[in-house]
């Protein structure tokens, strides 16, 4: 799902050549990207009550066409991922990974799951207090999360290996899908990935990585966001490294009217959808042309429309807890479905109740989540990180 650091938790340090930075745009991108997923489920769970003939067509297709590109939404914290994993090795001294291996893992682990497993938990004492005959009462996002309370389900979200089995992948909580994927390419980074880049450059590790999603690609788990990741960490490259090629590609290329070229063929897919594969990697390219763009105006001390927007304090400050909100949203929508299930409203009102409803709700409950599971680990591995800068000073 997404790479959830704090972008200026990315800058400490005697390793860094290069001055501190503040990256809000990455939190902004972020937060309005979690937002959409929110926007997303909701349509999803009025979709089928949007197919009476009453109903205005416009909206029925506004509907439809926002459900299927949910998906865009974790495409971008895929990129979003790879980029920030890789942006503190870029703007270093000597490209190695910060704390070696064993403290990478630490931070990922402390960064990612202790709110994932509380979330879990919270998911599932929601399917026993809600049973599986009543669970249509909770809108059909929460159905499509059963069944829930099977020992497969379960155990497979401990491991963080539900999206190898599509029985498992959207039980329980059905957000939670991307988080094992994203989870899995924690591993390739530091493994794999890296030492690629290291010694043979960024070519070659685009290269790696389109063959490794290819070989896993009938495995159906979304392999391509392999290539995403990987696209991420080329955006960190090219904006800081201070190798020719990346110079190169900084100083030659118009980011900005890249991003705009990918985006627009995304924005045709919206009414004419291609396949999830080539409309993620379209919103991908998108997303790392604009995250470059917005990166050399950072350098130049510069702003323009969209990083003054994404760097906003409401944008950036929703971006911070994006993580909980992703993991928590399926719950208040569910409540809110079962909350509303006992009187019929007209599909066209409803739609309009969950949206203003479930929106700040989601909010609301996803920063008390963070201030309460997930602040707490992030201030702890910040600690650690402080703790291990002072021993080798």
């Amino acid at each position: 799902m997404f790479q959830r650091d704090d972008p200026h938790s990315l800058h400490p340090s005697t390793q860094l050549a290069q001055p501190r930075l503040r990256f809000d745009y990455l939190d902004g991108i972020r937060g309005i990207a979690a937002l959409y997923v929110v926007l997303c489920h909701v349509c999803f769970d009025m979709r089928e009550q949007l197919q009476a003939p009453e109903i205005n067509t416009v909206l029925r297709t506004v509907v439809t066409s926002t459900i299927s590109h949910g998906q865009s939404a974790v495409a971008i914290f895929i990129v979003l991922s790879g980029y920030c994993l890789m942006l503190p090795i870029a703007r270093s001294t000597n490209g190695e990974l910060k704390g070696g291996m064993r403290n990478y893992f630490k931070r990922r682990i402390l960064r990612i799951l202790p709110p994932y497993y509380v979330a879990l938990l919270l998911s599932l004492f929601l399917h026993i207090v809600i049973p599986a005959n009543a669970a249509s009462s909770s809108g059909a996002h929460w159905l499509s999360g059963q069944p829930a309370l099977t020992t497969d389900a379960i155990l497979s979200h401990i491991l963080l290996i539900h999206n190898f089995n599509h029985q498992w992948e959207f039980s329980i909580n059905p957000p939670m899908w991307s988080v094992a994927m994203e989870w899995q390419i924690y591993f390739l980074f530091p493994l794999i990935l890296l030492p690629v880049w290291q010694r043979f450059g960024l070519p070659i590790v685009l290269v790696i990585s389109c063959s490794i999603a290819l070989v896993l690609y009938k495995l159906e788990i979304h392999s391509w966001f392999i290539i995403l990741f990987t696209l991420g960490m080329t955006g960190a490259v090219v904006g800081f490294s201070q190798k020719a090629l990346s110079k190169f590609c900084r100083e030659k290329i118009s980011w900005r009217r890249l991003a705009l070229f990918f985006g627009t063929i995304w924005a045709t897919t919206w009414w004419h959808p291609v396949g999830h594969l080539v409309n993620d990697l379209m919103v991908g390219l998108a997303t790392i042309c604009l995250i470059v763009s917005c990166s050399q105006l950072l350098v130049e001390n510069r702003i323009d429309i969209a990083s003054r927007f994404l760097g906003s304090q409401w944008v950036k400050t929703l971006g911070t807890f994006s993580y909980s909100l992703y993991l928590t949203h399926a719950l208040v929508l569910a409540v809110t479905e079962l909350c509303l299930s006992p009187w019929y409203i007209q599909p066209t009102t409803k739609l309009l109740i969950l949206i203003s409803t479930v929106l700040p709700l989601s909010v609301l409950f996803a920063y008390i989540f963070y201030l309460t599971f997930e602040k707490p680990f992030i201030s702890m591995r910040s600690k650690h990180t402080q703790e291990q800068s002072s021993s080798k000073i």
